[in-house]
């Protein structure tokens, strides 16, 4: 059917919209109240991306497990006081919180098509010399092998290949846009001209001697986690095209005493990676 595409392609357009409009504007609507057993701390555990309940099967007995994940490490002594139950629950509230998780991953994890339209409508907001100067090759939304500290992904420079891990089996479409825009903007980073570099990394200088480099919780990480990943100037870009795209001017410069160090950094995206 010719309108089926079409449709697809403007549901996964409206969806990104809503998404970026409530990262921006902080209105991303809790389903605590909603379903049973949910608590905002839970809530916010299950929004992170760090933590999981899942169930097994072992010599007959249903067992449940609090799955945390560090780095490409995946924890399995952690407290259950992090999702908001008891530090040494009964199996009877271990179930509960795996329904709370498993009603919560059905409203809010993956999407129908896999996620190839909301991949779609992020490409699209990339400018389109990077696209075609090929230093994206292929979007993996499915990798299971994590390296490192890459937690949710990774971009190589080598293959030019992005990575998103456990995206459908763990985190939502949230944590996914952000993510995936972190890493094509490590993509654009390496997109840029040597002189366009330098201009970087005289920003990232100054921002650090000021005192100016700021984050956001976006990643489900504390602000301070994330200005403190920012010591790599291939990180500072990354996690600035993420800001200016979700955030927009506003957001990204603000009223304070750095606004204007932020409108620098703000007008050399907008200047010389969205309109070179």
């Amino acid at each position: 059917m010719p309108g089926a595409g079409n449709s697809a392609s403007i549901s996964a357009r409206q969806g990104l919209e809503t998404i970026v409009y409530h990262l921006r504007s902080g209105t991303r609507p809790s389903l605590v109240g909603q379903i049973p057993g949910l608590t905002p701390k839970m809530e916010k555990a299950f929004r992170s991306g760090q933590f999981r309940i899942i169930d097994a099967e072992f010599e007959g007995k249903q067992l449940y497990q609090l799955l945390h994940t560090w780095g490409g490490a995946t924890l399995y002594g952690c407290s259950w006081s992090a999702v908001d139950l008891p530090a040494k629950p009964s199996e009877s509230e271990k179930e509960r919180g795996l329904f709370a998780f498993s009603a919560w991953k059905q409203h809010e994890v993956g999407f129908l098509d896999g996620g190839k339209g909301h991949t779609k409508e992020i490409l699209k907001l990339l400018p389109r010399h990077v696209i075609e100067s090929g230093v994206i090759t292929r979007i993996n939304l499915t990798a299971e092998e994590r390296s490192g500290a890459s937690r949710f992904g990774r971009y190589d420079p080598q293959t030019r290949e992005i990575d998103i891990f456990d995206c459908y089996s763990v985190w939502d479409r949230y944590l996914l846009t952000v993510v995936l825009l972190h890493e094509l903007g490590h993509a654009v980073y390496a997109s840029l001209t040597a002189q366009q570099k330098m201009i970087v990394e005289g920003l990232h200088k100054i921002f650090w001697l000021n005192g100016a480099v700021f984050g956001t919780d976006f990643w489900g990480m504390s602000e301070s986690v994330r200005i403190g990943a920012q010591d790599d100037i291939n990180e500072f870009f990354a996690e600035n095209l993420m800001h200016y795209l979700i955030l927009g001017r506003a957001g990204m410069v603000g009223t304070g005493q750095h606004a204007p160090l932020r409108q620098r950094l703000h007008d050399f995206y907008l200047t010389q990676v969205f309109k070179p």
